[in-house]
C-alpha cells in the first residue's frame, strides 16, 4: 500500500510535469499507465479487502457508500478542473496520493492472519459487537 500510494503520486507528478513542459505525449501515456498499474496493485483491490477485515457489516456499508460517492464526485469535478488547468489538476491529485501514502504509513495496520479479537485490540475500539446468545 505504501509503495503503491507514493508511486501513484510520483507518476501523477511526472505526468503534470510532462504536460507543463509539453514533453513527448508517449511519456505522458506511460505515466498514466504506470499510475493505473500502481493503483491496480495497491489501493484498488486492497481497500476492499482491508475494509471487509476491519469493519462490521454496517460500517462496511457506510465505507462503500462513501467510497463510491467520492468516485462520483471526482468523476464530475475532473473535467471542470482540467478545463481550468491540466497541470494544477494533476498536481492536486499527486498531492492527494502523497498524503494518502502518509496516511497509510501512520494509520493503516497489518491485519493479515489476525482474529477479530486481535483486530479489536489492534484498533483499540469495538469494531465488532459480541454475538447475542440467540445467535449461537
Amino acid at each position: 500500500m505504501v509503495f503503491g500510494q507514493f508511486s501513484m503520486g510520483i507518476a501523477l507528478g511526472l505526468f503534470a510535469l510532462f504536460v507543463a513542459i509539453k514533453l513527448n505525449t508517449t511519456l505522458q501515456i506511460v505515466m498514466v499507465l504506470l499510475f493505473t498499474a500502481f493503483f491496480e496493485f495497491s489501493i484498488g483491490p486492497i481497500l476492499w479487502l482491508y475494509l471487509a477485515e476491519i469493519l462490521p457489516p454496517a460500517g462496511l456499508g457506510i465505507a462503500v457508500f462513501l467510497n463510491w460517492a467520492v468516485v462520483i464526485l471526482i468523476s464530475l469535478l475532473t473535467p471542470i478542473m482540467i478545463g481550468w488547468s491540466k497541470v494544477i489538476t494533476f498536481i492536486i491529485y499527486c498531492a492527494f496520493c502523497i498524503v494518502g501514502g502518509f496516511f497509510v504509513v501512520i494509520f493503516i495496520k497489518e491485519t493479515k492472519g489476525k482474529s477479530k479479537d486481535e483486530l479489536k485490540r489492534l484498533y483499540n475500539c469495538l469494531l465488532y459487537t459480541s454475538p447475542s446468545p440467540r445467535d449461537s
